[in-house]
């Protein structure tokens, strides 16, 4: 499997993104992209498109991504209301990579960082002990040296990969809510009148630097795992799936044979919280979803998820969040949504002409 890296010490040009709602019995149409790379992140039901001659089923929270030149097309139906993020963007260079070659970046990043941290902790604890009572007059040059040291290591001395970007053809999130809320900004952003383009070029490049860090974090927990580390994140995805079904801390518990004061010392162990918070802050992560996605008023969706009033359900969210509901909700007014019925052509923009005088720009999706 290769895996695309690209340097993003500049942003990446963004072309055009949206959400895609399918209508029944939908199929990708047969597609090969000319010049710009393609993401799809999965919010809602399975989509099945299959890129060359590999086939994906991208479900919640799963990313597919393409590069120019590559054929795409559904192999499969998707149900009605399935739905998924969509993003074109422009980047000039770029390589691919094997995984093994990823993973050892990876290494010399952790060894480097070992290495670099323990040389510094010993200058800087020497540094320190210059301040001594028989030489309190050097304390302002420790003061110095410390911060000396702390200007002077830079990040590509332990971060290889500090101004990179990395995408592999297919992986799955490790916290999609989190995805799912830039996604949110990032349509907000590319469809508001900004003065400058550069502001949907950031944030396309954000979203991407998240993207990275997901999918490195998905390859830690695939070597570092072990089995009651495996078990206890099945346990956190049941919740995730069931939540909306208002299970108890009993009911998880059931599920995975122990006791609830047992499993309440999991969390506190390895989340630092109990069950029940736990769940309302699952809870509130899915209202965010339901604020942005639905027309659905507050009390509904307190409601939906089984709080005990809407006040109570607001209380929970300002603490969470910072923000009340409706102005999280606010927040991000402008969106750009289309189906198979709705989906008009988006032509190349202005800024972007020049530099990609070939491509005629495309419908998203039909």
């Amino acid at each position: 499997m290769n895996i695309w890296r690209a340097k993003v010490s500049q942003p990446v040009s963004h072309f055009k993104c949206g959400q895609f709602v399918c209508e029944d019995q939908w199929y990708h149409e047969r597609l090969r992209l000319e010049q710009d790379y393609e993401v799809i992140i999965g919010i809602r039901g399975y989509l099945h498109i299959q890129v060359e001659e590999q086939r994906y089923t991208i479900g919640p929270g799963d990313v597919l991504f393409y590069q120019p030149g590559q054929l795409h097309y559904g192999f499969a139906p998707s149900e009605e209301g399935s739905s998924f993020y969509w993003l074109h963007f422009f980047y000039d260079g770029g390589e691919n990579m094997e995984v093994q070659e990823v993973f050892e970046l990876l290494d010399r990043q952790q060894g480097a960082a070992k290495e670099l941290v323990t040389g510094e902790n010993e200058r800087i604890r020497r540094a320190i002990n210059v301040t001594t009572p028989a030489n309190i007059s050097n304390s302002t040059r420790a003061i110095e040296t410390v911060e000396t040291l702390g200007a002077n290591s830079h990040t590509s001395q332990i971060h290889p990969l500090a101004d990179s970007v990395l995408l592999p053809p297919f992986f799955k999130l490790v916290q999609p809510d989190k995805v799912y809320v830039q996604c949110q900004q990032l349509l907000d952003i590319a469809h508001s009148d900004y003065y400058s383009h550069l502001a949907a070029d950031y944030m396309t490049t954000s979203l991407l630097i998240e993207l990275t860090r997901q999918y490195i974090d998905s390859l830690s927990e695939q070597t570092q795992e072990n089995a009651v580390d495996r078990r206890f994140r099945q346990l956190l995805e049941w919740i995730r799936l069931h939540i909306m079904h208002n299970p108890s801390v009993q009911d998880v518990a059931v599920q995975f044979g122990c006791t609830p004061d047992h499993l309440t010392r999991q969390f506190r162990k390895k989340l630092g919280m109990s069950t029940l918070r736990y769940m309302n802050t699952v809870k509130i992560e899915r209202a965010k979803e339901l604020l942005l996605h639905s027309d659905a008023s507050i009390k509904q969706i307190a409601y939906m998820l089984h709080f005990q009033d809407d006040k109570y359900f607001m209380k929970l969210f300002k603490q969470q969040k910072g923000l009340t509901p409706s102005q999280y909700r606010d927040a991000y007014p402008n969106t750009y949504m289309n189906t198979n019925s709705l989906d008009p052509d988006i032509p190349l923009p202005a800024h972007l002409a020049d530099k990609n005088p070939i491509h005629k720009g495309s419908r998203p999706y039909g």
